[in-house]
């Protein structure tokens, strides 16, 4: 790598899964995806939990009764 802006650029891409080869190249640009894709990242983990959690008290209502 270039320089240690664009390392942590890659890794933080690596890190949420946002491979592609069509990258943001301007500093405000990369923020801004950076942005973008650790908001994308939570919200599936939140619907992923929210899912999780009904399952698991459909589980525990079949156990009580």
């Amino acid at each position: 790598f270039p320089d240690y802006g664009t390392a942590l650029w890659w890794t933080a891409m690596l890190l949420t899964t946002m491979g592609s080869d069509y990258w943001p190249r301007t500093p405000e640009g990369r923020l801004l995806c950076l942005l973008l894709s650790v908001y994308a990242f939570a919200v599936f983990g939140y619907v992923t939990a929210a899912i999780a959690a009904y399952f698991v008290d459909q589980d525990k209502a079949e156990r009580t009764a």
